[in-house]
């Protein structure tokens, strides 16, 4: 499913998409981006995925659409973070009747309002939930931007909306953390900063 889902993914960038009626282009991604590519984490939770019929024998269950009437531990969707994500995410988490670990069921927003239009599920078992928030935390995007002829390297997380920026100067570092959405909102937000502390 994983393999399915990146496709999936992928052939949507670039891509015409009618949006609410209207035809869209989706942007494809480019190096001036500084989100994290959502299929770094695809291709992360895919080391662990498991098949439709593992996950419904560890969560008892005739069919994975039976998956849905369960009780789940935790629930969460990527868009309620504001994190820096190419596409957002929905997941929740299964325990399993028996034995140990976690069942994660998660599936991938593809274009269009966030309340829909998602991938198919994809079927992952973990340890626990410090494993999974150990992948979430796995995933970021570096970049770097210059100001008054200083480098500064910035890193972007899936998890959070700042975008963490650090320079190293004759005195020490210029240590910013801003909130863009491309790469000429954090070269302003960075001059801003530059000027405060020049």
């Amino acid at each position: 499913m994983i393999k399915d889902i990146k496709r999936d993914l992928i052939e949507l960038r670039g891509a015409t998409v009618d949006i609410f009626g209207q035809s869209q282009v989706l942007p494809a991604r480019s190096e001036d981006d500084i989100t994290v590519d959502i299929l770094e984490l695809v291709d992360a939770l895919g080391d662990c995925e498991i098949t439709n019929n593992r996950v419904c024998a560890l969560l008892e269950v005739e069919s994975v659409d039976d998956i849905e009437n369960l009780d789940y531990k935790h629930a969460d969707n990527s868009y309620n973070w504001g994190g820096m994500i190419s596409n957002d995410f929905d997941y929740r988490i299964y325990t399993p009747a028996q034995g140990e670990g976690i069942v994660l069921a998660v599936k991938f927003h593809r274009f269009g309002d966030v309340r829909g239009n998602y991938t198919d599920t994809a079927y992952c078992l973990l340890n626990d939930e410090h494993e999974l928030h150990e992948i979430f935390n796995e995933q970021f995007h570096d970049f770097y931007i210059i100001v008054e002829s200083m480098e500064f390297s910035c890193t972007s997380r899936i998890n959070d909306e700042y975008i963490r920026c650090s320079a190293k100067t004759n005195t020490g570092y210029i240590d910013a953390d801003v909130l863009a959405y491309d790469k000429s909102d954090v070269l302003a937000e960075l001059v801003k900063e530059f000027e405060e502390v020049a």
